[in-house]
């Protein structure tokens, strides 16, 4: 339980920074989903697993 009161505490005497922190943290993700999205069609995604999933249990 302390631990929870430590963390209130360093969020409340931090606020700015943790919320730039996290502001940074979220754009990084959704650079990478990007990025992923690009590389890895999503379309389709469930058909190629199935017949991949069916070609291996030949």
């Amino acid at each position: 339980m302390g631990d929870v009161y430590a963390f209130i505490a360093f969020y409340l005497n931090h606020q700015e920074e943790v919320e730039t922190y996290l502001k940074q943290r979220q754009q990084q993700a959704q650079e990478i989903r990007h990025m992923n999205e690009t590389r890895f069609d999503p379309q389709g995604l469930r058909d190629r697993l199935l017949a991949r999933k069916v070609e291996q249990q030949r």
